[in-house]
C-alpha cells in the first residue's frame, strides 16, 4: 500500500476536482433551466399555441479571442508566401504570427493556445490542398504546394 501513496493522493485529489467542476456545471445547468423555464412562460403568454420545445437549439460559437474569423488562415498562408519556399515548422510559424499580430511569444498559455489554433487550421489547409504536409509527428513542416 505505501508503494501507492503518491498515485492515490494524486487521484483523490484529481477527483476532488472534478467532483467540484461538477457542482458548479450542475449550478449553471439549473440556473440555465430556470431562464428557460421563463422564456418558454413567456412565449406562451404572447402566443398561446407556441411550442417552445419544439424550437432547436442553436450551438455557441467559441470564437478564438487573439484572431478575428478568417485571419489566422491569412496569417498562415501568408508567413508560409514570404518564406518563398522554404518549408516553416509550427513553431516558427507560431511565432511570426504572434509577432505580426503584437502578441507575447514568451508568454507559454498564450504561445500554446496560438499553436493549438495555428496547427488545426494547418491541417484544414491541408485537407483542402492549399498547403502540404512534410514529415510527421513533430518533424512535421509546412510549405504551399508546388514548392
Amino acid at each position: 500500500m505505501t508503494e501507492n501513496i503518491y498515485a492515490i493522493s494524486g487521484l483523490t485529489r484529481k477527483r476532488a476536482e472534478l467532483a467540484g467542476q461538477m457542482l458548479i456545471l450542475q449550478e449553471q445547468l439549473r440556473l440555465l433551466s430556470v431562464d428557460i423555464e421563463a422564456i418558454d412562460r413567456a412565449l406562451q403568454i404572447l402566443d398561446p399555441a407556441a411550442e417552445p420545445r419544439t424550437i432547436k437549439p442553436i450551438r455557441p460559437v467559441h470564437r478564438f479571442k487573439y484572431f478575428d474569423k478568417g485571419e489566422m488562415y491569412r496569417f498562415l498562408l501568408d508567413t508560409l508566401r514570404a518564406r518563398e519556399g522554404k518549408p516553416a515548422s509550427i513553431g516558427d510559424l507560431t511565432r511570426a504570427i504572434m509577432a505580426a499580430k503584437g502578441l507575447d511569444a514568451g508568454h507559454i498559455d498564450c504561445f500554446r493556445a496560438v499553436t493549438h489554433r495555428a496547427t488545426t487550421q494547418l491541417h484544414s489547409l491541408n485537407r483542402r490542398g492549399a498547403i502540404r504536409k512534410i514529415g510527421a509527428y513533430s518533424g512535421v513542416m509546412w510549405a504551399l504546394p508546388g514548392e
